[in-house]
This record gives C-alpha cells, sequence and structure tokens, in this order.
C-alpha cells in the first residue's frame, strides 16, 4: 500500500514538474525515477486491460510451435510421395514440347494438295509455279532481300473464290509452318514477313469471283540454279505433312 502511494505521488510530483512554471527549462528524470515510472504504468496496465491477450503484439507461442509442426510434417510427406497427377502432367508436357518441336522433326503424316489442307467451302487453293529469285519486291515498295549466299524460293498460290459471295479466308489463325526441300538440298523453313500475299498469315476478304494471289518465301542456296525437284512440308496442329505440287 505504501509503495503503490509512493508511486501515486512520484507520479503527481512528476505532473507538476513538467506542467507548472511557464517558461522554465524541462525536469531532466533520474534513470531511478525513470524506472519508477515504467514500472507504475506497466502496474496499470496489466490490472485494468482484461483482454490483453488480443493485443496486436500478443503471440501464442504454442500454437506457433503447432503450426510449424504440421507444416514441416505435411512437406516431408508430399517430398516422400510424389503427386501422380503432376508426374502425368509432366510426362503429356514432355510429349507435347517433343512433338511440336519444330527443330526435331516428328513423324509425317499424311500427303495432301494445298486445297485438301486449306481449301473451305467457296475457297479454292491451287498451287501455280515456282521461282528463284535474288530479292523480292511486292508492289514496288516493300523489298525482302535474302542473307549473303542465298537466293529467295518462291511459291505461287491462287486463292480463288468460287462462291458468288465475299468470304473471308484466315491461315494466320492455323499457325501452319511450312519447309520446303529443293533438290535435295535440306529443308528450309517458310520467310516469316509482313507481306501481305504470305500464304502463311494470309488475313483477306476475297471478293466474289476473283482471285487473290499469295506466296510463299524460302531461302535457299545461291547455287541452286533450277528446280530439278521440289518438295513440301507443312506442320499443323502437331502433324507434318507432305503437300502434293
Amino acid at each position: 500500500m505504501k509503495k503503490s502511494k509512493f508511486r501515486i505521488a512520484a507520479m503527481i510530483l512528476l505532473c507538476a514538474m513538467l506542467l507548472g512554471g511557464c517558461g522554465e527549462p524541462l525536469y531532466n528524470l533520474t534513470e531511478n525515477e525513470k524506472n519508477i515510472i515504467v514500472d507504475y504504468s506497466a502496474h496499470l496496465i496489466s490490472k485494468f486491460n482484461a483482454r490483453q491477450t488480443n493485443g496486436i503484439v500478443w503471440v501464442d507461442y504454442e500454437a506457433e510451435a503447432e503450426k510449424a509442426a504440421e507444416l514441416a510434417a505435411r512437406l516431408e510427406q508430399e517430398q516422400e510421395v510424389p503427386d501422380e497427377t503432376e508426374e502425368a502432367q509432366g510426362t503429356e508436357k514432355a510429349e507435347t514440347t517433343a512433338g511440336d518441336n519444330t527443330g526435331d522433326v516428328p513423324e509425317q503424316g499424311r500427303s495432301a494438295t494445298l486445297n485438301e489442307l486449306f481449301g473451305m467451302q467457296g475457297i479454292s487453293i491451287e498451287y501455280t509455279g515456282s521461282a528463284l529469285m535474288d530479292d523480292y519486291v511486292q508492289d514496288t515498295y516493300y523489298a525482302m532481300y535474302p542473307e549473303a549466299g542465298k537466293k529467295f524460293l518462291v511459291l505461287q498460290i491462287d486463292v480463288a473464290n468460287t462462291a458468288g459471295v465475299d468470304v473471308e479466308v484466315d491461315n494466320l489463325v492455323l499457325k501452319a509452318r511450312f519447309y520446303a526441300d529443293v533438290n535435295g538440298s535440306g529443308e528450309v523453313p517458310s520467310e516469316l514477313s509482313i507481306l501481305q500475299e504470305d500464304f502463311a498469315q494470309l488475313q483477306s476478304t476475297v471478293a466474289a469471283d476473283t482471285v487473290t494471289n499469295a506466296v510463299l518465301l524460302f531461302q535457299v542456296p545461291d547455287s541452286i540454279t533450277d528446280i530439278a525437284d521440289l518438295q513440301l512440308y507443312v506442320m499443323m496442329n502437331g502433324e507434318k505433312s507432305q503437300i502434293i505440287l
């Protein structure tokens, strides 16, 4: 009881010192006085804060330890027993990647014409010829040049509207990739270009009873001077097919 009275008296004295005397310098507390104030403040908080366990700094260490133990046990179990679903997905992904990698050519599929592969109701596709060129110019304003030691193999393709009404053609959505082999020199991929007539990326409205001229460009060695043998392939939907020209 005496101790409590002493603490209250000390607090009153401290307040009087701090608040009293306008313009007077602040009173510097001794270390012992600071300890008395801290001890008394802690006593008041503990006595009147009945829900102190809900404070923002209170931690239930036993509950936290239990959660940590449960998490460690679960992680250990997951490492010991691999997830069959993940294994199946990994295998499927590996097989899909192997089949869709253009560097590793998958097994060849069927042989078909361009019209069988890309034709649709009201649209007929026909290969009309090939040529070797040192460069390729579109409508005199856009030119493409091959790499050093190469020339272009240009394949001509007609996209004809036979429906009597306008028809939308969208080859870009098919994501087809073409390959050509000239005179057994090896397969080369078609050029990716911004040509409006690029058949692989053709997006056009073909007017009724008209023909749109399209092309496929390939870079081949400039040592090739004539086309004695030409093989054309297309990769689409993970399957490689030979195109009958």
